[in-house]
């Protein structure tokens, strides 16, 4: 199990320089927008749905109504 740490520590801790990390973050923020953008109007659409239509699940189990905007 000790290796196995190791291997695991070496490879989520490895020391990277700044424009390796720069660039990660620019390829997941591109990443993101390009998966949310085009779904924007669907997420509105349910934004606006009647609050009598809902129904927690999950986490927000415990409320009653929506919460408020």
């Amino acid at each position: 199990m000790n290796r196995l740490s190791n291997g695991l520590h070496h490879a989520w801790f490895a020391p990277a320089s700044a424009q390796r990390l720069a660039t990660l973050r620019i390829v997941l923020g591109l990443y993101t927008l390009w998966y949310l953008v085009p779904r924007y109007p669907l997420l509105m659409e349910i934004n606006r749905l009647p609050a009598d239509s809902f129904e927690p699940v999950g986490a927000a189990a415990w409320l009653p109504e929506p919460l408020p905007t």
